[in-house]
């Protein structure tokens, strides 16, 4: 009797054990955890012999993870920067109007949540402040 009472103490120290030792989030977040890390190591991998346009590409998958939430404030806290980045900065303007961000405001002004919109509008505005002062700004947007 003795003997099987201290196997079953010794079978539910190992069983503890084993749930001290699993993930603390469960097995199918270490499995998310993964294939994350699996994917990144591919994308780093095929990245080493990729032309410029391609990690553009693998870029933008690796956004597709995050939530929605999470997405709308970073494009939010972007324009924010370009905003205050442009501010007086004939420079960073042309820059700006010079790439694809214009075309990108205005689709985050058209469709993009309310911050974004609203932080989209004032960079805008301080674009539009320095080219209203920078005849050669104004021909090139």
């Amino acid at each position: 009797g003795d003997i099987s009472g201290s196997n079953d103490v010794k079978k539910e120290s190992e069983d503890e054990v084993k749930i001290r030792m699993n993930h603390p989030l469960g097995d199918r977040s270490t499995n998310q955890m993964h294939k994350v890390v699996t994917s990144t190591m591919a994308k780093h991998a095929a990245s080493a012999n990729s032309n410029k346009n391609q990690k553009t590409n693998e870029s933008g998958e690796g956004r597709e993870l995050e939530d929605a939430e999470s997405k709308a404030h970073m494009k939010a806290m972007a324009a924010k920067a370009l905003r205050y980045l442009a501010k007086g900065n004939s420079g960073i303007c042309r820059s700006i109007t010079e790439s694809r961000a214009l075309l990108c405001f205005a689709i985050l002004l058209e469709k993009g949540p309310e911050e974004v919109k609203y932080n989209s509008a004032l960079a805008l505005k301080e674009i539009t402040a320095v080219a209203e002062e920078d005849p050669e700004l104004r021909r090139s947007a």
